[in-house]
């Protein structure tokens, strides 16, 4: 087994071993193993393997993520909405919607959902972690209409809201 296991160190890509010339005195490592067959790979892979363990503590598990998405409960929530018509490769009418907010935490991720009836839910994913430093949020959405409507609803944890829609550019 150590042979196997050898061999296959030394038969690597080099991107993992380190080859030395034997010096009088000097143990040569090649990938972990040095040449008595004594194994060094606990103390090279030990730091590696615990912060592969930190990375998975922190990062949690996806469906424990997607139970955490509901509507935003930040309290400095504004929102804007904008139209601009594209005019090449064809003319095309989009709604541009934008919130804006902040969390006493980072790590928050936001998105804009559409419901059936044409509403805009806000979706705020709450971190398992993060700093606790106040920390700035913005999410732009653009979709294509064929008619833009004046206002669109915009629902979050406080309820339903009402933004006027405007045109990307101020007339003149």
């Amino acid at each position: 087994m150590h042979a196997v296991l050898k061999a296959g160190l030394i038969a690597g890509n080099g991107s993992h071993c380190r080859y030395d010339r034997q010096q009088p005195g000097r143990r040569v490592y090649v990938g972990g193993v040095d040449h008595d067959g004594s194994q060094n790979m606990l103390r090279i892979a030990q730091p590696l393997l615990l912060t592969l363990a930190m990375m998975v503590y922190l990062a949690g598990s996806p469906s424990r993520a997607q139970a955490q998405e509901a509507l935003a409960t930040s309290t400095s929530i504004e929102y804007r909405a904008y139209v601009r018509t594209f005019e090449k490769p064809h003319r095309q009418a989009c709604l541009i919607l934008l919130a804006s907010c902040h969390y006493n935490r980072g790590g928050y991720v936001l998105a804009f959902r559409e419901e059936p009836d044409g509403t805009w839910r806000l979706i705020e994913q709450k971190p398992s972690f993060g700093t606790e430093v106040l920390t700035y949020y913005s999410i732009t959405m653009t979709r294509p209409y064929d008619e833009v409507p004046d206002t669109v609803k915009v629902k979050d944890a406080h309820g339903t809201h009402d933004v006027p829609v405007k045109p990307w550019v101020e007339e003149k």
